[in-house]
């Protein structure tokens, strides 16, 4: 078994408090664990009670002959530190200073921390550096014997007999209380991870919030836990699992509930995500295969036209639009005689697969709606332009960027946003009937979660 190490800042009341003759919390702690190493922490004026009468030191080495053991003992000595109130100077000092002893330690070491010595600051600091390490540091606390506030008699105490102090010590009683505690610090990262968590849901990032909910089961309830699990799978379009876990704890999330419409706004607002969190490289990437589906959905619902009937479908789900299966029809040949009419073919059509591409000609023949037929060539000359490029080079896709090459695709700037509401058209021309409030959808969801999560 490694060894304990301990490290204490150093307060009024230790080694052995003259109020009450009870060991201070340092002192309690190395009695009840019996640490190997031991790191004081001295601020100026506990220093100066060191340097004048050594107390720290003998009184632990008292105790190791009292129990037959071996303390090491380190003083760090602090003595330019006067303001001892100001937690933002603690975290700064302790934290290089635990670091340090943690490097020092072997694997199978444990290091426990006063929670119970030193300022407020002091003891905050160190308990937070403990909940923010998982486990690896053990925080302790000391009761006082009175279980009341310890009084501090202040500079009276720099007259200190140690010996007297020592030989009158109640604790060194063979029916002496254990005052030792170890704080419970799993419920405090618990609170710490939680809110950690709120924050990640805040940001969209459900892969992330559920790793968090899978390392606090124990403190969320299973419907914060399942919700998690919900938008995770909402986000990946996985809206069978979606579908499951919402008829299991009766959620209601998803708008949009039509095959084949459902799919559409849910894909639309992943693009709403990698907008908010400033991903466009990545919503650029993203765009082609919703606006094949939209443009598939605007033929079949503006125009009457079904192209599937005209698609060989293949076991990767790839439809690849058929010039045999286009000449069965007199609907099919217009629509064959549109696509060897338009410029990506020159009178030279084969077989391809289904893409906004190929269905944008055929949308621009048959649609009677000028706006929409502008809507539909606008985002046919964006994803050409800009999708393209970032999907097969290394390049920066930023909002500046994307106006000026919007701008040399269509003669005028458009912005990240704009090309997203341009979309939103789109979609309400494909027929999916969507509430203004409902492009929240996921910020609605967000805040069930958080307040599954306050229960």
């Amino acid at each position: 078994m490694g060894q304990l190490i301990f490290f204490s800042p150093i307060g009024g009341t230790d080694p052995i408090a003259s109020s009450t003759e009870y060991d201070g919390s340092m002192l309690h702690i190395c009695r009840h664990y019996k640490p190997d190493k031991i790191y004081l922490f001295l601020s100026n004026e506990m220093l100066a009670r060191q340097k004048n009468d050594d107390r720290y030191r003998i009184c632990i080495d008292k105790l190791g002959e009292r129990l037959n053991h071996e303390f090491m003992v380190n003083c760090i000595e602090a003595e330019e530190l006067h303001e001892v109130q100001d937690y933002d100077e603690f975290y700064k000092r302790f934290k290089p200073i635990i670091q340090n002893i943690q490097r020092d330690m072997n694997e199978d070491d444990r290091l426990i921390v006063n929670v119970a010595s030193g300022t407020p600051a002091m003891k905050s600091t160190l308990l937070m550096l403990a909940v923010m390490s998982e486990g690896n540091i053990i925080p302790v606390q000391v009761v006082t014997p009175e279980r009341t506030i310890n009084f501090h008699p202040g500079k009276d105490d720099d007259m200190y007999d140690v010996d007297y102090y020592w030989e009158h010590d109640q604790d060194n009683e063979e029916s002496a209380e254990n005052r030792c505690k170890q704080v419970d610090c799993p419920s405090l990262t618990a609170i710490l991870k939680k809110n950690i968590l709120m924050r990640q849901v805040r940001s969209y990032n459900y892969a992330a919030a559920l790793m968090l909910g899978n390392e606090i089961r124990n403190y969320i309830s299973d419907e914060a836990y399942y919700m998690l699990e919900l938008a995770v799978a909402r986000q990946q379009l996985d809206l069978k699992k979606v579908t499951q876990i919402s008829q299991k704890f009766k959620f209601d999330v998803m708008p949009v509930k039509e095959s084949g419409k459902s799919i559409i706004f849910e894909y639309a607002l992943t693009l709403y995500i990698k907008m908010y969190r400033k991903e466009y490289g990545d919503f650029m990437r993203a765009i082609s295969p919703l606006l094949t589906d939209i443009f598939e959905a605007i033929l079949k619902n503006n125009c009457g036209i079904d192209i599937h009937r005209y698609c060989t479908e293949y076991r990767n789900g790839d439809f690849r639009l058929t010039v045999s299966k286009l000449n069965r029809t007199e609907e099919g040949r217009e629509i064959l005689s549109v696509l060897n009419n338009c410029d990506d073919f020159r009178g030279d059509f084969k077989d391809t697969s289904l893409a906004a591409g190929n269905l944008k000609p055929i949308l621009v023949h048959f649609l009677k709606d000028d706006l929409v037929k502008n809507s539909v060539t606008k985002m046919r000359a964006i994803e050409s332009r800009i999708r393209n490029m970032a999907a097969h080079q290394i390049v920066s896709i930023t909002d500046e960027e994307i106006k000026n090459l919007t701008n040399a695709a269509l003669g005028s700037p458009m912005t990240i946003k704009q090309i997203f509401d341009e979309i939103k058209k789109l979609i309400v021309a494909a027929r999916v009937n969507i509430k203004k409030d409902e492009w929240m959808a996921y910020d609605s969801m967000n805040s069930k979660i958080e307040d599954l999560l306050t229960i």
